[in-house]
């Protein structure tokens, strides 16, 4: 696990102050009303994987015991902050399924249960503190657990849960359990993808392997080999966008090659984002949105589930895809592709709409 200690010098160059979050200093109020007389270490973890996060924790089991220290380890964090219509978060029914399901496997100890959690629920449950937990988890590796509850409560929309654990019996390992269930997870999602897809996939594994651009192949499905339009790919990790390169007209000579280019642009020129590296591919999840062409269009004749727009006004131009998260209504989708287009949205801009046929990883979708 890459680790740098952090100081107020390294923090100065990211504009930080140097100080405890509160996901310290809640469980620290709670500490010293008993106990002062300790030494405290502080972690903060980066985007790592579940896997990661699990090894994470038995390296830090094992440095605790060459210490040869009494250590406790506090993994701290919010459940659910989508608990109520009235909190302050957008309400989501999935966030007491994910505090109610999360608990009963920490009580009953069954760590495979926990990493094989619905990743959507875990999205929309807006949760901040499992990741907490699989360190946590790790920690206890070797080990079966048992969890107590001691108080769990939401009165404000956020879950808050106290829990303590007690490991038992020795030799026993869920790594590699969690191992094998990542494996057979990733192989069932590419094999019951799409040509789509598949195929940029494919151009992220080849060129990360040989540095340079595949060729696409001749029994690929004749229209995406014949035929030309533009294509956007889009890389999430974790329900995360981590990378998104589009063409909004064709730029090579048919659908095939444009998905392999965009793909390599995705993972290594989209300048929101540092480079995808080859060690992320197994968590990041594909999508291509095939674009059709465009029409003119007027305000009125928008929908943003149902089309995308593109704004230009003289050499600026801005393109928002349709159906995304967050975009519920014209204005927002008009504004947002003005500001990607540097075009004032109060002035007077051209509007043309299109439709994507949209292709994700793991549905075979009709073609």
């Amino acid at each position: 696990i890459s680790a740098a200690g952090i100081d107020s010098n390294l923090l100065r160059r990211f504009n930080k102050d140097y100080e405890l979050d509160h996901g310290t200093m809640v469980p620290m109020y709670f500490i010293n009303k008993y106990y002062t007389d300790y030494k405290l270490v502080h972690i903060t973890y980066s985007i790592l994987n579940d896997i990661e996060l699990y090894k994470f924790g038995m390296a830090i089991q094992k440095t605790a015991k060459n210490l040869n220290k009494n250590t406790v380890i506090i993994a701290s964090g919010d459940l659910s902050h989508r608990l109520t219509e009235d909190g302050p978060y957008e309400y989501s029914p999935q966030g007491a399924k994910f505090d109610k399901e999360l608990i009963e496997n920490l009580e009953n100890g069954n760590v495979v249960n926990i990493f094989n959690m619905d990743k959507c629920m875990i999205e929309e449950a807006g949760e901040c503190g499992i990741r907490s937990l699989y360190i946590l988890l790790g920690d206890m590796e070797g080990n079966s657990i048992q969890g107590e509850l001691l108080s769990y409560e939401g009165p404000f929309g956020v879950g808050y849960g106290v829990m303590k654990f007690k490991q038992e019996g020795e030799n026993i390992s869920n790594l590699d359990k969690l191992l094998k269930i990542k494996e057979e997870s990733f192989n069932k999602k590419i094999s019951n993808s799409n040509p789509y897809v598949k195929l940029a996939r494919e151009s992220l594994n080849y060129y990360f392997k040989n540095k340079r651009l595949m060729i696409a192949s001749n029994d690929l499905p004749r229209e995406m080999l014949e035929e030309r339009h533009g294509v956007f790919v889009s890389l999430k990790k974790f329900g995360q966008l981590r990378g998104c390169i589009g063409t909004i007209f064709p730029t090579t000579d048919c659908v095939a090659n444009e998905i392999i280019r965009n793909a390599i642009q995705a993972a290594i020129a989209d300048p929101r984002f540092l480079e995808v590296t080859e060690d992320e591919l197994v968590d990041i999840d594909i999508s291509v949105d095939v674009l059709t062409n465009t029409i003119k269009a007027i305000k009125e004749e928008l929908n943003p589930k149902i089309y995308g727009v593109i704004v230009s006004k003289g050499q600026n131009r801005g393109l928002l895809l349709p159906d995304l998260e967050g975009v519920d209504t014209v204005e927002e989708q008009l504004n947002i592709a003005c500001q990607k287009g540097g075009i004032n949205p109060n002035s007077d801009y051209n509007i043309e709409k299109f439709e994507v046929i949209r292709y994700k990883e793991g549905e075979n979708n009709e073609i």
